[in-house]
């Protein structure tokens, strides 16, 4: 996201915008700015706050956010290929998966999301 908010829009660190982009390049995954206007995320209180901070989020072709905080946010539904894909891209130097986290990821590990 490049803004989110409901009543007042907090931007989204440029230079992490910057990085998502390039990722989306280097590794030819769609990654599309938007601003999201919806109900407020893990990073709305840190960007109201100064820091920097910014959300990645999945949209289905409705455009409402995917499995977000819903009872179908697990690791189950997951993509192993796509995490190994952009940590592979990067390797130990992913700026936006950390290795031990893609590892428990693509192993499966309950519990990580949601």
């Amino acid at each position: 996201m490049t803004a989110e908010g409901m009543a007042r829009r907090y931007r989204a660190n440029a230079r992490l915008i910057g990085l998502a982009k390039r990722v989306s390049r280097e590794l030819d995954i769609l990654v599309k700015p938007r601003v999201y206007k919806g109900l407020s995320t893990d990073a709305t209180p840190a960007l109201a706050r100064g820091y920097k901070a910014m959300t990645l989020m999945g949209f289905g072709s409705n455009g409402l956010p995917v499995n977000w905080h819903w009872q179908t946010d697990t690791t189950a539904n997951i993509e192993p290929e796509l995490v190994e894909r952009v940590r592979g891209g990067y390797g130990a130097e992913s700026p936006f998966v950390p290795s031990a986290l893609s590892e428990q990821l693509v192993e499966g590990v309950p519990g990580l999301v949601g």
